[in-house]
């Protein structure tokens, strides 16, 4: 029998409490928006792929709930 990491419920869904911890203890979500201000950068030498930049934010949002103990927020 094996046994099973523990979980928590967040938000998002249940998760293991285990990385969330160590996500929390040590993750800084900046580096998120830092990637959102560096794609912003080469945007206009692509083909602005405004997506890609949405899909960051929006990732930034869950692990800014999730690490941060932010409030749930929804994006536009």
């Amino acid at each position: 029998m094996s046994a099973r990491a523990a979980v928590t419920a967040t938000s998002y869904g249940e998760v293991d409490a285990a990385a969330l911890e160590a996500l929390q203890s040590g993750y800084d979500t900046t580096r998120m928006l830092d990637a959102v201000d560096r794609l912003d950068e080469m945007r206009t030498s692509l083909y602005d792929p405004e997506g890609l930049r949405e899909d960051l934010l929006r990732l930034h949002r869950i692990a800014h709930t999730l690490v941060n103990g932010a409030r749930l927020t929804v994006g536009t």
